[in-house]
Protein backbone atom coordinates (compact mmCIF):
# COMPACT_ATOMS: atom_id res chain seq x y z
CA UNK A 1 0.00 0.00 0.00
CA UNK A 2 1.45 3.39 -0.97
CA UNK A 3 1.58 6.50 1.22
CA UNK A 4 -1.47 8.29 -0.20
CA UNK A 5 -3.62 5.16 -0.14
CA UNK A 6 -2.73 4.69 3.52
CA UNK A 7 -3.68 8.29 4.30
CA UNK A 8 -7.07 7.75 2.64
CA UNK A 9 -7.63 4.58 4.64
CA UNK A 10 -6.79 6.28 7.93
CA UNK A 11 -9.19 9.13 7.19
CA UNK A 12 -12.00 6.59 6.79
CA UNK A 13 -11.53 5.11 10.28
CA UNK A 14 -13.86 5.96 13.16
CA UNK A 15 -10.90 6.80 14.91
CA UNK A 16 -5.35 -6.57 24.95
CA UNK A 17 -6.11 -9.97 24.92
CA UNK A 18 -2.81 -11.29 23.67
CA UNK A 19 0.48 -12.42 25.11
CA UNK A 20 2.34 -9.44 26.52
CA UNK A 21 5.67 -10.37 24.96
CA UNK A 22 4.16 -9.93 21.48
CA UNK A 23 2.90 -6.40 22.15
CA UNK A 24 4.57 -3.08 22.93
CA UNK A 25 3.33 0.21 24.29
CA UNK A 26 5.23 3.33 25.36
CA UNK A 27 5.80 4.03 29.04
CA UNK A 28 8.34 6.87 29.05
CA UNK A 29 10.60 8.08 26.21
CA UNK A 30 11.75 5.52 23.67
CA UNK A 31 13.56 5.28 20.38
CA UNK A 32 11.83 2.75 18.15
CA UNK A 33 12.10 1.53 14.59
CA UNK A 34 9.18 0.31 12.51
CA UNK A 35 9.74 -3.04 10.81
CA UNK A 36 8.42 -4.24 7.42
CA UNK A 37 5.64 -6.81 7.77
CA UNK A 38 6.62 -9.91 5.77
CA UNK A 39 3.06 -11.26 5.98
CA UNK A 40 1.21 -8.33 4.40
CA UNK A 41 1.62 -5.50 1.89
CA UNK A 42 -0.18 -3.26 4.36
CA UNK A 43 2.39 -1.88 6.84
CA UNK A 44 -0.32 -0.76 9.26
CA UNK A 45 -2.93 -3.42 9.95
CA UNK A 46 -6.33 -2.57 11.39
CA UNK A 47 -8.27 -4.65 13.91
CA UNK A 48 -11.61 -3.93 15.56
CA UNK A 49 -12.30 -4.74 19.22
CA UNK A 50 -15.21 -4.53 21.62
CA UNK A 51 -13.67 -3.28 24.87
CA UNK A 52 -14.61 -4.07 28.47
CA UNK A 53 -17.60 -6.33 27.98
CA UNK A 54 -18.06 -7.17 31.66
CA UNK A 55 -14.88 -8.83 32.92
CA UNK A 56 -13.57 -9.46 29.39
CA UNK A 57 -10.87 -6.91 28.58
CA UNK A 58 -11.25 -6.97 24.80
CA UNK A 59 -13.15 -9.05 22.27
CA UNK A 60 -11.91 -9.31 18.68
CA UNK A 61 -14.97 -8.47 16.59
CA UNK A 62 -15.80 -11.44 14.33
CA UNK A 63 -17.98 -9.31 12.04
CA UNK A 64 -15.67 -6.41 11.19
CA UNK A 65 -12.49 -8.50 11.15
CA UNK A 66 -13.69 -11.71 9.49
CA UNK A 67 -17.22 -11.11 8.16
CA UNK A 68 -18.80 -13.55 10.65
CA UNK A 69 -21.78 -13.02 12.93
CA UNK A 70 -21.20 -10.88 16.02
CA UNK A 71 -23.76 -10.83 18.83
CA UNK A 72 -22.21 -7.71 20.35
CA UNK A 73 -22.55 -5.77 17.06
CA UNK A 74 -26.17 -6.94 16.75
CA UNK A 75 -26.95 -5.87 20.32
CA UNK A 76 -25.22 -2.52 19.78
CA UNK A 77 -27.36 -1.84 16.71
CA UNK A 78 -30.50 -2.50 18.74
CA UNK A 79 -29.33 -0.02 21.35
CA UNK A 80 -28.66 2.60 18.68
CA UNK A 81 -32.08 2.14 17.07
CA UNK A 82 -34.84 4.67 17.80
CA UNK A 83 -37.52 1.99 17.79
CA UNK A 84 -37.99 -0.74 20.38
CA UNK A 85 -38.84 -4.42 19.85
CA UNK A 86 -42.53 -3.49 19.57
CA UNK A 87 -41.82 -1.25 16.58
CA UNK A 88 -42.70 1.95 18.44
CA UNK A 89 -40.33 4.83 19.09
CA UNK A 90 -38.44 4.55 22.35
CA UNK A 91 -39.03 7.26 24.97
CA UNK A 92 -36.34 9.96 24.85
CA UNK A 93 -34.82 8.97 28.19
CA UNK A 94 -34.51 5.37 27.03
CA UNK A 95 -32.95 6.38 23.70
CA UNK A 96 -30.34 8.52 25.44
CA UNK A 97 -29.46 5.78 27.95
CA UNK A 98 -29.25 3.11 25.23
CA UNK A 99 -27.08 5.30 23.02
CA UNK A 100 -24.59 5.91 25.83
CA UNK A 101 -24.14 2.14 26.20
CA UNK A 102 -23.94 1.75 22.42
CA UNK A 103 -21.01 4.17 22.28
CA UNK A 104 -19.14 2.05 24.80
CA UNK A 105 -19.70 -1.39 23.29
CA UNK A 106 -19.47 -0.63 19.58
CA UNK A 107 -16.32 -1.98 17.94
CA UNK A 108 -13.35 0.40 17.93
CA UNK A 109 -10.41 0.35 15.55
CA UNK A 110 -6.83 -0.21 16.62
CA UNK A 111 -3.94 -0.07 14.15
CA UNK A 112 -0.94 -2.36 14.57
CA UNK A 113 2.58 -2.10 13.18
CA UNK A 114 5.68 -4.26 13.85
CA UNK A 115 8.53 -2.48 15.65
CA UNK A 116 11.64 -2.86 17.76
CA UNK A 117 12.90 -0.66 20.56
CA UNK A 118 16.47 0.54 20.35
CA UNK A 119 18.82 -0.57 23.10
CA UNK A 120 20.65 2.78 23.16
CA UNK A 121 18.45 5.62 22.04
CA UNK A 122 20.94 8.48 22.60
CA UNK A 123 23.63 6.90 20.42
CA UNK A 124 21.15 6.18 17.60
CA UNK A 125 22.55 2.67 17.41
CA UNK A 126 21.03 -0.11 15.32
CA UNK A 127 19.23 -2.65 17.46
CA UNK A 128 20.93 -5.64 18.94
CA UNK A 129 19.43 -9.03 18.14
CA UNK A 130 15.78 -8.55 19.03
CA UNK A 131 12.42 -9.96 18.01
CA UNK A 132 9.85 -7.56 16.63
CA UNK A 133 6.71 -6.77 18.59
CA UNK A 134 3.38 -5.25 17.58
CA UNK A 135 2.58 -1.67 18.55
CA UNK A 136 -1.13 -0.87 18.86
CA UNK A 137 -1.58 2.72 17.70
CA UNK A 138 -4.49 5.12 17.42
CA UNK A 139 -5.26 6.82 14.12
CA UNK A 140 -3.81 10.08 15.48
CA UNK A 141 -0.54 8.34 16.41
CA UNK A 142 -0.21 6.76 12.97
CA UNK A 143 -0.72 10.16 11.38
CA UNK A 144 2.06 11.58 13.56
CA UNK A 145 4.36 8.86 12.24
CA UNK A 146 3.30 9.56 8.65
CA UNK A 147 4.18 13.23 9.07
CA UNK A 148 7.81 12.12 9.25
CA UNK A 149 7.42 10.88 5.65
CA UNK A 150 6.60 14.40 4.39
CA UNK A 151 9.86 16.02 5.50
CA UNK A 152 11.86 17.36 2.56
CA UNK A 153 15.31 16.57 3.98
CA UNK A 154 14.39 12.97 4.67
CA UNK A 155 12.85 12.56 1.23
CA UNK A 156 16.00 13.96 -0.37
CA UNK A 157 18.19 11.65 1.70
CA UNK A 158 16.36 8.64 0.27
CA UNK A 159 16.10 10.08 -3.26
CA UNK A 160 12.34 10.50 -3.10
CA UNK A 161 9.96 13.22 -4.22
CA UNK A 162 7.13 14.73 -2.15
CA UNK A 163 3.97 12.57 -2.30
CA UNK A 164 6.04 9.77 -3.83
CA UNK A 165 4.19 6.49 -3.28
CA UNK A 166 7.45 5.08 -1.90
CA UNK A 167 7.55 7.68 0.89
CA UNK A 168 6.97 5.00 3.50
CA UNK A 169 10.57 3.91 2.94
CA UNK A 170 11.46 6.71 5.34
CA UNK A 171 9.92 4.61 8.13
CA UNK A 172 10.47 1.08 6.86
CA UNK A 173 13.66 0.97 4.76
CA UNK A 174 15.96 -1.54 6.46
CA UNK A 175 19.19 0.10 5.30
CA UNK A 176 18.47 3.81 5.54
CA UNK A 177 15.24 4.38 7.42
CA UNK A 178 14.47 6.76 10.25
CA UNK A 179 13.87 5.83 13.86
CA UNK A 180 11.07 7.45 15.84
CA UNK A 181 11.29 9.11 19.24
CA UNK A 182 8.13 8.24 21.16
CA UNK A 183 7.33 10.21 24.31
CA UNK A 184 4.68 9.18 26.84
CA UNK A 185 3.54 11.98 29.16
CA UNK A 186 0.91 11.87 31.86
CA UNK A 187 -1.00 15.07 32.74
CA UNK A 188 1.43 17.55 34.28
CA UNK A 189 4.51 15.71 33.01
CA UNK A 190 6.95 16.77 30.27
CA UNK A 191 4.95 19.86 29.35
CA UNK A 192 1.64 18.04 29.06
CA UNK A 193 -1.01 20.56 30.12
CA UNK A 194 -3.91 18.34 29.10
CA UNK A 195 -6.07 16.31 31.43
CA UNK A 196 -5.22 13.10 29.61
CA UNK A 197 -2.07 11.20 28.68
CA UNK A 198 -0.33 12.35 25.51
CA UNK A 199 1.90 10.34 23.19
CA UNK A 200 4.06 12.32 20.77
CA UNK A 201 5.98 10.81 17.87
CA UNK A 202 8.86 12.55 16.10
CA UNK A 203 11.37 11.38 13.52
CA UNK A 204 15.09 11.19 14.25
CA UNK A 205 17.45 13.57 12.47
CA UNK A 206 19.67 10.96 10.83
CA UNK A 207 18.82 7.65 9.15
CA UNK A 208 20.25 4.33 10.26
CA UNK A 209 20.13 0.65 9.42
CA UNK A 210 17.52 -1.60 11.01
CA UNK A 211 20.29 -3.84 12.42
CA UNK A 212 24.08 -4.04 12.39
CA UNK A 213 24.25 -5.98 9.12
CA UNK A 214 22.02 -7.46 6.40
CA UNK A 215 21.75 -10.77 8.22
CA UNK A 216 20.61 -9.01 11.37
CA UNK A 217 17.99 -7.00 9.46
CA UNK A 218 16.64 -10.14 7.81
CA UNK A 219 16.43 -11.84 11.19
CA UNK A 220 14.43 -8.96 12.67
CA UNK A 221 11.98 -8.95 9.74
CA UNK A 222 11.65 -12.74 9.93
CA UNK A 223 10.80 -12.47 13.65
CA UNK A 224 7.55 -10.61 12.89
CA UNK A 225 4.65 -12.85 13.88
CA UNK A 226 1.41 -12.91 11.95
CA UNK A 227 -1.05 -10.57 13.61
CA UNK A 228 -3.66 -13.35 13.48
CA UNK A 229 -1.32 -15.47 15.62
CA UNK A 230 -1.05 -12.68 18.18
CA UNK A 231 -4.82 -12.07 18.12
CA UNK A 232 -6.46 -15.39 17.19
CA UNK A 233 -9.93 -15.41 15.70
CA UNK A 234 -12.70 -15.68 18.31
CA UNK A 235 -15.65 -17.88 17.24
CA UNK A 236 -19.03 -16.16 16.99
CA UNK A 237 -20.48 -18.56 19.56
CA UNK A 238 -17.87 -17.54 22.13
CA UNK A 239 -18.63 -13.85 21.51
CA UNK A 240 -22.33 -14.58 22.06
CA UNK A 241 -21.58 -16.30 25.38
CA UNK A 242 -19.46 -13.33 26.51
CA UNK A 243 -22.36 -10.97 25.81
CA UNK A 244 -24.93 -13.26 27.48
CA UNK A 245 -22.75 -13.47 30.56
CA UNK A 246 -22.40 -9.70 30.74
CA UNK A 247 -26.13 -9.16 30.33
CA UNK A 248 -27.04 -11.86 32.82
CA UNK A 249 -29.30 -13.37 30.18
CA UNK A 250 -31.61 -16.23 31.10
CA UNK A 251 -31.44 -17.48 27.54
CA UNK A 252 -29.87 -20.85 26.87
CA UNK A 253 -26.09 -20.33 26.38
CA UNK A 254 -24.76 -20.66 22.86
CA UNK A 255 -23.13 -24.00 22.13
CA UNK A 256 -19.36 -24.06 21.56
CA UNK A 257 -18.17 -23.99 17.95
CA UNK A 258 -15.93 -26.75 16.70
CA UNK A 259 -16.39 -28.72 19.89
CA UNK A 260 -14.02 -26.41 21.80
CA UNK A 261 -14.89 -25.03 25.21
CA UNK A 262 -13.65 -21.62 26.28
CA UNK A 263 -13.01 -20.89 29.93
CA UNK A 264 -14.42 -17.67 31.31
CA UNK A 265 -14.13 -15.90 34.64
CA UNK A 266 -17.15 -15.53 36.89
CA UNK A 267 -18.87 -12.13 36.63
CA UNK A 268 -17.35 -9.52 38.88
CA UNK A 269 -20.84 -8.24 39.74
CA UNK A 270 -24.16 -10.04 40.29
CA UNK A 271 -27.12 -9.68 37.95
CA UNK A 272 -29.43 -6.69 38.31
CA UNK A 273 -30.72 -6.16 41.83
CA UNK A 274 -31.98 -2.59 41.47
CA UNK A 275 -35.73 -2.18 41.39
CA UNK A 276 -37.61 0.30 39.22
CA UNK A 277 -34.59 0.78 36.94
CA UNK A 278 -34.56 0.28 33.21
CA UNK A 279 -32.89 -3.12 32.70
CA UNK A 280 -30.70 -4.23 29.83
CA UNK A 281 -30.95 -8.01 29.61
CA UNK A 282 -31.12 -8.48 33.37
CA UNK A 283 -28.76 -5.63 34.37
CA UNK A 284 -29.78 -2.08 35.13
CA UNK A 285 -28.57 0.76 32.95
CA UNK A 286 -26.42 2.01 35.85
CA UNK A 287 -24.73 -1.38 36.27
CA UNK A 288 -24.24 -1.95 32.56
CA UNK A 289 -22.93 1.55 31.90
CA UNK A 290 -20.69 1.44 34.97
CA UNK A 291 -18.92 -1.66 33.70
CA UNK A 292 -18.03 0.02 30.40
CA UNK A 293 -14.87 2.08 30.26
CA UNK A 294 -13.03 3.82 27.50
CA UNK A 295 -10.82 1.67 25.32
CA UNK A 296 -7.23 1.15 26.53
Amino acid sequence: MDFNALREKLNSLNRKTSKGEDLWKPKDEHQVRLVPNPHSDDPFQELHFHYKIGDTLAVLCPKLNFGDECAICDFAEKLKAWKGPDGNDKPKEERVADFEIFKKIQAKARIYVPMIERANAKANLPADSESARWWGMTTAQVNQALEVCTDGDRLEELGLQKDDKESLKILFDVKKGYDLTVTFAKPGEKGNTKTFTQITIKGRIKPSALAKDDAGSKAVVASVKKLTDVFPKVPSGEVKRILEKFLGSNAEPAKPEGGKEYAAKEPAKPANTKENAKAVGGRSIDEAFGDMVSEP
